[in-house]
């Protein structure tokens, strides 16, 4: 299973990834949702995918956006630190 955020419509979603297409997975699932959930949880997302849309008519995303970004080595007393 391939998953892909993707831009369709001015909004992102959630799907899988095929060779011409991707298929949109339910609203309410989320990246990290769908990565934490068992196989079984999985399985029924694929299993309610919508209909395939063309690649030529998405824009590929991201595949997640993390909550927060750290940089440890942005201050020199860090990089001194470092060595």
């Amino acid at each position: 299973m391939r998953i892909a955020t993707y831009e369709h419509a001015g909004a992102p979603h959630l799907g899988l990834l095929g060779e011409r297409g991707v298929r949109p997975l339910p609203d309410d699932l989320t990246m990290l949702g769908l990565l934490a959930a068992g196989q079984a949880r999985r399985s029924a997302a694929a299993a309610a995918a919508g209909d395939e849309i063309g690649l030529e008519e998405v824009r590929l995303l991201p595949p997640l956006h993390p909550p927060s970004m750290r940089d440890f080595v942005s201050f020199e007393a860090h990089v001194a630190g470092v060595r």
